[in-house]
């Protein structure tokens, strides 16, 4: 009897470790995999659409920025004469994508499923500029006015819904502003009050924008431009130096922030909401963190470290827990995730890592099966995963 017994309790054990397993596990994962003879790539931003930009290696060289839709990589080319882009941000393409929001008709009604991209691209000068990709077409950014054609340069680091873009642009080598790129014109966003640098790394539907940005005698700090003013958002207790990174449409602000209880040059990843910057600490055994992403649930994608650039860690700060991505999908996949850098609003992440040696974007969605429950604050709770 004790010998039947045994081997059931056994497989009992095990299928219970299994069941656990599978409870576990929290996403799906997609390689997002590279351009046409590519031996690489990155994803930076995501849309409501699942849609990804980033970068991938091409046989020639430099690299392209790409566009990740229904599960084909695109290249978006460059500007005239160049030969390397990198795509920042991405929007468009439905907006939010849950079904109490309305009808497939009801978004193309609210124009969402134009795709815009914005990033960076060499031109024939050499020069490298922000670029804003939509309806096909790679537009130049330009510059900030009255910089010297010779040496200027811009970046686009992020879009909101109307087309909106925020990124940096200055001299090469030199002080570089902050921007907004509205209805055709870059304007500069300035710095601090006696400051001399800035770079806007964020933005949402209000036109809210983050970033970093030095003032006199200081740098360099976290800024919220707000209603035509740049506002210093400080740093966790104890700290010196901070960095605004990602924002959603409440204002609510993360990136990241050195600390008294932080040493080595580590920083931590914060998330700053109702004018309070609350440390979100690190994974178990690591030293230093980076919030990178954040979407109107609240939810932070970033990644961690052991000391100074070793041993990255993709992560989830969601309900005031920070979690590995590594441990919230599927066991022996073969990947190994290091870098999340984009989390939309119906939590699909972007970002990139190894599978099996090589280096991808990666594409990360919900399972609905394991998920708890998507929160929004207008409209309540939906557990369908739609």
């Amino acid at each position: 009897m004790r010998s039947v017994l045994v081997p059931f309790a056994l497989n009992l054990s095990f299928a219970l470790l299994a069941a656990q397993a599978a409870a576990a596990q929290k996403f799906a994962i997609t390689d997002l995999g590279t351009l046409p003879g590519g031996m690489d790539s990155v994803g930076y931003g995501i849309n409501e659409s699942g849609q990804v930009t980033g970068y991938s290696g091409t046989p020639e060289g430099p690299v392209r920025a790409f566009l990740y839709s229904e599960g084909k990589m695109s290249d978006l080319g460059t500007l005239p004469g160049g030969n390397r882009s990198v795509g920042y941000a991405i929007t468009g393409g439905g907006k939010r994508g849950r079904k109490e929001w309305g009808r497939e008709d009801e978004r193309r009604e609210r124009g969402g499923e134009r795709i815009q991209v914005t990033g960076q691209s060499n031109t024939a000068e050499g020069a490298n500029h922000a670029f804003l990709y939509s309806n096909g077409t790679m537009s130049d950014l330009g510059t900030l006015p009255n910089l010297p054609s010779q040496d200027s340069y811009s970046a686009g680091l992020a879009i909101n819904e109307s087309g909106q873009v925020t990124g940096v642009s200055g001299i090469f080598q030199g002080h570089g502003h902050a921007f907004l790129y509205s209805h055709g014109k870059m304007s500069d966003l300035g710095t601090l009050p006696g400051g001399s640098d800035s770079a806007g790394s964020g933005i949402n539907e209000s036109g809210e924008v983050t970033g970093i940005a030095d003032s006199a005698g200081l740098c360099c700090h976290a800024f919220l431009y707000s209603h035509g003013k740049m506002s210093d958002l400080g740093t966790l207790p104890g700290g010196s130096t901070s960095s605004g990174i990602g924002i959603n449409e409440f204002g609510e602000v993360t990136g990241s922030s050195d600390a008294a209880q932080v040493t080595g040059g580590d920083t931590h990843a914060f998330l700053y909401s109702n004018g309070r910057m609350l440390d979100l600490g690190t994974l178990p055994g690591q030293s230093s963190s980076i919030g990178q992403g954040i979407n109107r649930s609240g939810q932070v994608v970033g990644f961690t470290s052991s000391g100074q650039f070793s041993n990255f860690r993709a992560f989830l700060y969601n309900d005031g827990v920070m979690k590995d991505l590594n441990d919230l999908i599927e066991t022996n996949s073969g990947w190994s995730l290091w870098f999340a850098y984009s989390i939309n609003d119906r939590g699909q992440i972007t970002g990139y890592g190894t599978n099996n040696g090589a280096i991808h974007a990666f594409l990360l969605t919900p399972v609905c099966s394991d998920v708890h429950g998507w929160t929004d604050r207008e409209h309540g709770r939906d557990d369908s995963c739609d």
